[in-house]
């Protein structure tokens, strides 16, 4: 394999906890007629203690505010750069390490620590000559040998010998925390050709260092390579867990949850990160996502600002007004401000939708076909659609094939054909499967009507970055009041969720109300009117579609139902699921029917209604779960509470409740074994 591929997997992956690039400080010798800067013992002390207690980011924070300081000609200075080698080895921070060496090789001279960090971003960054020569200072009085070896195979890597690499690595074994790094590179070097191979090495490094989030995090990456989501959130958690101060294993997770369309459990992460001291990257990450998924409620304005480099960048984001995406002309006012436009992926996607909002579509397209970040795209499936529609509106196909020359076609003439999209998330798939070529001789796919006059209408684009949970995007760029009645249906309906989402209930009726009607509005606005307490209403509208024989006829009786079992008519809830067979002989009917038990104070019927569904219900195995632990049945409550877990490994609670009931279980089995 060439070592484009699979070391860059390899490098990538190694490089995880890797920390984003502090601004470069003074780093000047101060010269023998200067007066040394004393060291401000207040500042230093504090420092010093947040590094010896775990909080690294913290002492980097303070350390940035005395970079006139970092100097090699006083005893003062050389604990400042001491300090600040040893917060930034802490921290992961390679690129900060180089900086650091470059200006005070001497000051590495007996950081064994610090050196292994420094080597290792020469080999991300394959600079193999300085990685030779940084070695050779370490020959022979290595003490971390388990380490050294994974960076000289990784240096095998790079001249392309990776039997060499993976001999070396097979050559020694160390015990315990120790051969950690060992193994999870075996992992990494088998991940493509080999996945069980790679799960057994992190398998055993887990046994062998159970407290390193690497591992969790390595196997978290494996685990989501082969769709394994559920169990690669697990151990994301795990990791993030292991390390509660770590805020790289935080953000990591919420990329996580990010790339799964999980954005409100994201925002959640970074939200709760913004309130210590935290990272300038992770306020980029929450002002963007905050601007464009849905507003986060965090004074901006009063909290203190993350030191940085990106500072002057997360200045012009809070000062835009919240109507806007992106002001070039306030933008070129930065200083140097071009450095973030190629290195701030989040300037990419804000200058693209102010261009989308201000009809500059010539402008768009350019940047999506001239997109530095496109290898590493937040959202790869949505710049596809975006360049679809757009090559729609000025060339009259969805083939990206033509995008030869897009911006020199003219309109054309396509076909169209009745039809229509009922679901939103079918959308990219939609325009996907339209702008497939025609195999040879066959005639290529019409354009349904409802899609042709949704591409070429004014929103377009809200539908595109609707379709992919961008709700604040999609409602800023949505400029109807009311949809032409030539829309596919979903397009209201989505909407207006994202009204209600973002704007709350109310808004989202009134929308809803001036919108050509259909079946899955009309729930929807009984839904909405029941969440107002319109609840009579409600009724009138959700009783108009309880009869259908469908998923909106059996959702609009469950929701009639949750109307009467709230004002505490349960007769009436438990007849109208009874008289709707759909409803009552689906899990969702029948846990309703069982709540009803509960509240009824009909334990036995609740029992045997939640027993009917336990493998299919959540809510069943919570009930009888909790009913196991009352009566000290220890066996069924954690196979219960494990199941559980496994649907839920982000629920805290769940994960509490479990160990709960493994103590209780291990000292019932103590006891009992002691009699």
């Amino acid at each position: 394999m060439r070592k484009s591929g699979l070391f860059l997997i390899i490098v990538g992956l190694g490089a995880l906890f890797l920390a984003l690039v502090f601004n470069k400080p003074f780093l000047k010798k101060h010269q023998e007629t200067n007066i040394p800067t004393p060291v401000a013992s207040a500042d230093f002390t504090e420092a010093e203690e947040l590094l010896e207690t775990g909080h690294p980011t913290e002492a980097l924070a303070i350390i940035h505010t005395h970079d006139q300081d970092l100097e090699y000609s006083t005893e003062a200075g050389k604990k400042w750069v001491d300090l600040f080698i040893d917060t930034s080895t802490a921290t992961r921070n390679g690129p900060q390490l180089v900086i650091l060496y470059e200006a005070f090789p001497q000051a590495f001279k007996n950081k064994e620590k610090a050196s292994l960090g420094l080597a290792n971003q020469y080999i991300q960054s394959k600079r193999t000559k300085d990685y030779d020569s940084l070695r050779k200072t370490w020959k022979g009085r290595e003490e971390r040998t388990q380490d050294w070896l994974v960076l000289d195979a990784d240096q095998l890597l790079l001249n392309d010998q990776r039997f060499d690499a993976i001999e070396l690595l097979k050559s020694k074994s160390f015990s315990g925390p120790q051969d950690t790094p060992r193994l999870t590179r075996l992992a990494l070097l088998n991940t493509l050709n080999d996945p069980k191979a790679s799960w057994d090495y992190l398998t055993e490094a887990y046994t062998k260092d159970p407290q390193n989030p690497d591992i969790r995090t390595y196997r978290a990456r494996l685990l989501e390579s082969l769709g394994k989501k559920s169990l690669a959130l697990s151990e994301y958690l795990a990791a993030a867990q292991t390390a509660p101060n770590n805020i790289f294993l935080k953000d990591q997770l919420a990329d996580f949850y990010l790339r799964n369309g999980q954005h409100t459990e994201a925002l959640e992460i970074w939200l709760d990160s913004l309130k210590k001291p935290t990272l300038d990257s992770i306020w980029t990450k929450s002002i963007f996502w905050n601007h464009v998924i849905t507003p986060i409620k965090f004074d901006w304005t009063s909290a203190a600002q993350p030191q940085g480099k990106l500072k002057p960048y997360i200045e012009y984001l809070l000062n835009l007004p919240s109507n806007q995406f992106w002001d070039e002309t306030t933008f070129d006012k930065i200083s140097n401000s071009q450095r973030f436009l190629t290195s701030q992926q989040s300037a990419f996607w804000l200058r693209l939708l102010q261009n989308l909002k201000d009809g500059n579509e010539k402008d768009a397209l350019e940047l999506l076909q001239f997109n530095p970040f496109s290898k590493d795209s937040w959202n790869a499936n949505l710049e596809i659609a975006l360049k679809r529609v757009l090559l729609y509106r000025r060339a009259g196909t969805l083939n990206l094939n033509t995008l030869q020359n897009p911006l020199d076609t003219t309109p054309g003439i396509t076909k169209t054909a009745s039809g229509d999209n009922k679901d939103e998330n079918a959308f990219f798939k939609q325009l996907a499967d339209l702008g497939t070529p025609a195999e040879k001789d066959q005639p290529n796919k019409p354009i349904p009507s409802d899609l042709n006059e949704l591409l070429l209408s004014k929103e377009a684009f809200a539908v595109v970055f609707l379709s992919t949970g961008w709700y604040e995007a999609a409602l800023q760029l949505h400029s109807l009041p009311v949809l032409p009645s030539q829309f596919p249906d979903w397009v209201a309906v989505a909407l207006t969720r994202a009204y209600k989402i973002n704007r709350g209930n109310e808004e989202a009726l009134t929308f809803a109300t001036k919108q050509r009607p259909s079946q899955n509005l009309a729930l929807l606005i009984g839904e909405l009117l029941a969440a107002t307490k319109n609840t009579d209403s409600a009724l009138v509208q959700l009783k108009k579609l309880a009869n259908e024989q469908s998923e909106i006829g059996m959702r609009a009786t469950w929701l009639i139902s949750l109307i009467y079992i709230e004002r505490g008519q349960y007769e009436q809830a438990k007849q109208v699921i009874n008289a709707q067979p759909r409803l009552a002989q689906d899990t969702l009917g029948k846990e309703t029917l069982a709540r009803i038990a509960v509240l009824e104070g009909n334990g036995t019927l609740a029992i045997q209604l939640y027993s009917e569904i336990e493998d299919t219900s959540s809510e069943a195995k919570s009930y009888l779960a909790r009913k196991a632990y009352a009566e000290k049945d220890w066996k069924k409550a954690r196979e219960l509470t494990e199941a559980l877990v496994r649907q839920f490994p982000d629920n805290a609670l769940l994960r509490e409740n479990l160990k709960k009931i493994i103590e209780e279980q291990q000292g019932q089995q103590a006891e009992t074994s002691t009699k």
